[in-house]
């Protein structure tokens, strides 16, 4: 794990570049068109975003839901837009921030 100021700003900048890129391909760009395959938008929306928001299960029940209603904004975006770009462009920017809040938040460096 990081130590410094420094490695807790790399590592967290490697982590959620990877985590946006990765999880809009698996749950947007195929899991909700897979889904929509054989329900509604509406209904693949919502499956692709609470599958989306278990497999956060490992941060506590609280960041299930706000990741399963982050998965219906990401997929919304990505509907809108037609591109898996801009999700995985918001995605990133909110897993950046939210890490340099934990990071810089709870630790005295």
């Amino acid at each position: 794990m990081p130590k410094t100021k420094r490695e807790v700003l790399v590592f967290t900048l490697v982590v959620s570049v990877i985590a946006g890129i990765c999880e809009e391909l698996i749950f947007r760009a195929y899991l909700l068109n897979f889904v929509e395959g054989y329900f509604s938008m509406f209904v693949a929306v919502i499956l692709s975003s609470v599958v989306f928001g278990l497999w956060h299960m490992y941060l506590g029940v609280g960041y299930v839901v706000r990741t399963t209603l982050m998965g219906i904004m990401f997929s919304i975006i990505y509907l809108l837009s037609g591109n898996i770009i801009i999700p995985m462009i918001v995605h990133i920017f909110i897993d950046v921030y939210s890490g340099l809040m934990f990071y810089f938040g709870n630790k005295t460096y």
